[in-house]
């Protein structure tokens, strides 16, 4: 009985020796992934709980609660997003886990993500053996986020929501007006100041040869500040508010863009990250080609938008 009792023993020391020798003590499951986009640009996916579902395949919306991913019987939880920093929390059968992606800057158009979960502290065997399975699920599941995550960000058109591509300048001469608001001006407003300028076009029997551009932005004061232009064939004479602008045939970024007035405003943002986090350099004002005639279509859902950027 005593034999048996210290064979028993010296089996339980043994499979606790092994258990310390053969599972590993790491206190934190870590993942990295280097990712062919900006710093600031991996942040905007990542901060957005509401487009989760567009990059992660895996992803079921966690029940009610907002910013939850649901993989298998794990949650994931966005708790904040700071300036490089993502702070998740994991929820599992056997409590939570903080967990922090760092988001590392390469260059203008890559970055690292640093993943990092922590485990429990106990050493306990059956509570390291548990630990041990946790870390296997954790880090099986930050590999398939990141991964997801990376497939998805390699498309511009995914992380911008629209695909620029280079473009030349093809017009140089131009005929230009501008005026201010108290509110931000809608497309009638620009239209009511094309008007005039294709007019006078037409008084002096000189082609509009592409749709007209305009650029609104805040002004001093409060108020807005819009300018309208329509490409003409040759240099005329004008007066009064109407001036004539030239353009130098330079590169041009651009995207085409469809929608409403206001939702294209609110796209341009997007536009000028995708100048700066590829390193371009503007030599003029950006704006945007109304391809859409607002005044003959009345589905503004329809209306076609090109933004322009001169870059170099």
């Amino acid at each position: 009985m005593k034999k048996r009792f210290a064979w028993i023993t010296a089996a339980i020391v043994l499979i606790g020796v092994l258990m310390y020798i053969l599972i590993p003590s790491e206190k934190e499951v870590i993942r990295t992934l280097k990712i062919p986009v900006s710093q600031a640009a991996v942040m905007r996916l990542l901060a957005d709980t509401s487009k989760w579902h567009h990059w992660w395949p895996q992803y079921d919306q966690g029940g009610a609660t907002a910013g939850v991913g649901q993989m298998g019987n794990l949650q994931l939880q966005l708790l904040r997003a700071e300036i490089t920093d993502v702070t998740l929390k994991w929820q599992h059968a056997d409590g939570t886990r903080l967990s922090l992606i760092q988001v590392i800057a390469l260059s203008r158009d890559s970055a690292v993500l640093l993943w990092k979960t922590l485990l429990d502290s106990s050493n306990l065997p059956h509570h390291r053996l548990q630990r041990y399975s946790l870390r296997n699920r954790l880090g099986d599941a930050m590999q398939s986020v990141l991964t997801a995550l990376q497939v998805y960000a390699t498309n511009p058109e995914h992380v911008y929501g629209f695909l620029p591509q280079p473009g030349k300048v093809q017009d140089t001469v131009f005929l230009s007006t501008k005026s201010y608001y108290d509110t931000l001006p809608g497309p009638m407003e620009a239209y009511r100041l094309i008007a005039p300028l294709e007019k006078i076009a037409q008084q002096n029997m000189v082609e509009v040869k592409r749709p007209p551009l305009m650029h609104v932005r805040p002004d001093a004061g409060g108020k807005y500040l819009l300018m309208v232009a329509v490409p003409v064939q040759k240099v005329i004479a004008v007066s009064g508010n109407v001036q004539l602008k030239r353009m130098i045939l330079g590169n041009l970024l651009t995207a085409t863009v469809k929608g409403g007035h206001y939702g294209v405003l609110q796209k341009f943002p997007l536009f000028e990250a995708y100048k700066e986090e590829h390193g371009f350099t503007s030599p003029a004002i950006p704006y945007m080609e109304l391809i859409t005639d607002r005044r003959q279509v009345a589905d503004s859902s329809q209306w076609i938008t090109r933004f322009c950027y001169p870059v170099y």
